[in-house]
This record gives structure tokens, C-alpha cells and sequence, in this order.
């Protein structure tokens, strides 16, 4: 298993922060930096809670451009 602890972005450059893995969900958890989903609303800070599995994969697979690896 890769250890993305810590990792500040994603495979296409998208920014991340508080990525950790958290063993009672078996997920790596953290925040990305979300342009698309905050389109065209009044939004300062557009941080969007995402989980990804243990390869680094984004749960949400309509998003593959969140994947870590």
C-alpha cells in the first residue's frame, strides 16, 4: 500500500490538505479544492470533503481527476 499522508495534491494538480488515513473507515480522508462542484456560487473558501481508498482512487468514480494516483 502507497502512503498518500500528507499528500497537497491530486494526480492533475488539483490541491488537497489534511489527507490521512483513518483505519476505522479504511480510507484515506482530507479536503480538495473544488472549482467545479462550487460553480456559480458565492463561495470564499471552496474545500470539498473527499475520501479515497486505499490506492488512491477517489470513492466518487464520476471524479477521476481527484485521484491521488
Amino acid at each position: 500500500m502507497t502512503n498518500f499522508d500528507g499528500v497537497t495534491q491530486t494526480k492533475t494538480g488539483i490541491a488537497t490538505k489534511d489527507v490521512r488515513f483513518n483505519s476505522a473507515a479504511n480510507r484515506y480522508l482530507g479536503m480538495v479544492w473544488d472549482e467545479k462542484w462550487f460553480e456559480g456560487r458565492d463561495v470564499k473558501e471552496k474545500w470539498l470533503t473527499c475520501s479515497w481508498s486505499k490506492n488512491g482512487k477517489c470513492v466518487n468514480r464520476t471524479r477521476p481527476e481527484l485521484d491521488l494516483k
